[in-house]
């Protein structure tokens, strides 16, 4: 089992990102054997790697799971929960919460044989 992550920022608009992230999935799928992707819910780039990975699963047999840095309300709506095949709390009771999306990203990176990153800044 390789598993695959995406971490990108929120504000990235480009229309063609789902498509360029569903043709390197698939690769990823098809010669690397990757079975599980791990995205998380926060932005645009998040939602890009979503409908990416929704289309390759219609494809393939690999599984698309949440990881998610700390229980809302949001995430225990049965919707969000059946649009995955399993979602991962990363629940970091010691740092502020604040800061638990950044522990949820560290623990994508731990497990993860590959990582996409979209990171654009405007100077």
């Amino acid at each position: 089992m390789k598993i695959c992550c995406f971490a990108g920022h929120a504000n990235v608009y480009d229309e063609t990102m789902a498509d360029k992230i569903y043709l390197c999935a698939r690769t990823l799928a098809e010669e690397e054997n990757v079975t599980e992707f791990w995205l998380g819910n926060y932005g645009q780039f998040d939602r890009y790697a979503k409908t990416a990975i929704k289309r390759l699963k219609k494809e393939r047999n690999i599984k698309m799971i949440a990881v998610i840095p700390y229980v809302t309300a949001e995430w225990k709506d049965k919707d969000f929960a059946e649009e995955y095949d399993e979602i991962i709390i990363a629940d970091i009771k010691e740092s502020a919460k604040r800061h638990r999306p950044f522990h949820g990203e560290k623990l994508l990176s731990y497990y993860s044989f590959y990582i996409f990153c979209c990171y654009r800044f405007i100077w």
